[in-house]
């Protein structure tokens, strides 16, 4: 299959109060924990869309990640996706969407979103949680020409929701989880914290 992910990491993060992209988890930033897991899958290629805070973001990628800037970030994320889309390259094959802040996404999780597509080739492939279809989300090259046209906040849900095209969800209760605050990255440190005691 070939592969291309999209990270969408534009937002301003107003509710965090600072760039979330760059908290610091462990000895990584929250951006490149979320990379880790999509780049364990071997894309061809890994673009994150930056837009607000985007100098600072993209000094901290890792070699593997193209950093692409969208200069009209602030319209939503509908216009960041479909300006990443448009610079893929051609033709695109699948192409895998995710968000820069769903930090408890693994492996495991985007490699059962591929092992579906390569049953189901013509199907768009989505994570399901909390009773919603959402991203991480896997599509089809038939979908290209619709993800290019997307604009403001109308992202990627929206066609997958929009009964155009075969829909299969995949249960990941992990996508769920995705930090836009200090709480949130709070809770997520308690999470990791409790985990570690259990593995001792």
């Amino acid at each position: 299959m070939k592969l291309h992910v999209i990270i969408l990491a534009a937002g301003r993060a107003s509710r965090f109060g600072s760039p979330k992209q760059l908290a610091s988890i462990g000895n990584k930033s929250l951006i490149n924990h979320c990379i880790d897991a999509y780049l364990a899958i071997q894309p061809q290629t890994l673009t994150v869309v930056t837009g607000c805070n985007s100098d600072e973001i993209t000094h901290q990628l890792p070699p593997q990640a193209r950093a692409l800037y969208c200069p009209s970030w602030e319209e939503g994320m509908g216009t960041s996706l479909s300006f990443a889309i448009n610079n893929l390259p051609k033709p695109p094959g699948h192409v895998l969407i995710g968000l820069g802040d769903q930090i408890a996404i693994t492996q495991d999780d985007l490699s059962g979103l591929i092992n579906l597509s390569m049953q189901h080739p013509e199907h768009i492939i989505s994570a399901r949680y909390k009773g919603t279809l959402g991203v991480p989300a896997l599509f089809p090259e038939k979908c290209i020409e619709q993800l290019s046209e997307l604009s403001g906040d109308t992202g990627a849900k929206h066609l997958i929701n929009s009964n155009q095209y075969p829909v299969i969800g995949l249960s990941m209760p992990n996508g769920a989880f995705d930090i836009d605050s200090q709480d949130d990255l709070a809770n997520w440190h308690r999470r990791c914290t409790q985990e570690t005691t259990v593995d001792d």
